[in-house]
């Protein structure tokens, strides 16, 4: 008799416990296994294009902490005397320069002498719950402002050196003592658009009234360290 349906039939199963049911089951579980999806085109994109508004925001918020707005007006002085418009003098404005940056608004009113050359006057407000309160120079600056005032010292005596070795300026400046150190509230201070500066004026009489004057000038980023 032959033998060849019960090899058959063993073959079967040793192919049902072995190999082809490992090839089966591999096959099933390599089906199962989820696969990576790779990021769609457009959440790349979007991903960039917030980056860049984040990045404009912030450049943005940068520039407008630094931001100085000014408006100049005029406004005449008293009516000149008939003398005076015979002498040929002229009645200058008396101008009125206001700068804001942030919460401070700082006025100089500029007053012409009768050669035309001005003289300013400085005060610094805060706005404070919608009122304006008279400040210090001091108030604008933190726990740094020491540090800032030494550079401040230390380049007005070097302007006031180069001026009074200039031999043009011979005489306005002889026997004049050096710049000493001032303190902050002691300095005038004003704003220019992205600017602030330090001024200190001496009292020369008018011939030598254009060197009477020395300043040095910083860009507001400049001064970041310093601010409050």
């Amino acid at each position: 008799m032959k033998r060849f349906p019960n090899t058959f039939m063993a073959a079967a199963l040793l192919c049902l416990f072995t190999a082809c049911g490992q090839s089966s089951s591999t096959a099933r579980e390599a089906s199962a296994a989820p696969t990576e999806k790779e990021p769609a085109a457009g959440a790349e994109t979007a991903k960039t294009e917030h980056s860049a508004e984040s990045a404009a925001a912030t450049e943005a918020a940068t520039a407008s902490f630094f931001t100085v707005t000014c408006e100049e007006k005029e406004e005449m002085a008293d009516e000149p005397e008939e003398e005076d418009e015979i002498d040929g003098e002229v009645n200058d404005p008396i101008i009125t320069r206001t700068c804001t940056f942030r919460d401070h608004k700082h006025v100089a009113v500029g007053e012409a002498d009768y050669k035309g050359r001005y003289s300013w006057v400085y005060s610094l407000y805060k706005v404070e719950n919608g009122r304006e309160v008279k400040v210090a120079n001091s108030s604008l600056f933190n726990h740094r402002q020491n540090e800032l005032l030494q550079q401040v010292n230390k380049r007005l005596q070097t302007e006031f050196r180069q001026i009074a070795n200039d031999p043009e300026n011979e005489g306005c400046l002889d026997g004049v003592e050096p710049l000493r150190d001032y303190k902050m509230d002691e300095l005038n201070m004003y704003f220019m658009e992205g600017e602030l500066v330090f001024n200190v004026e001496l009292e020369l009489g008018s011939a030598c009234m254009a060197v009477s004057d020395f300043h040095v000038a910083y860009k507001l980023e400049e001064l970041a360290p310093y601010l409050k």
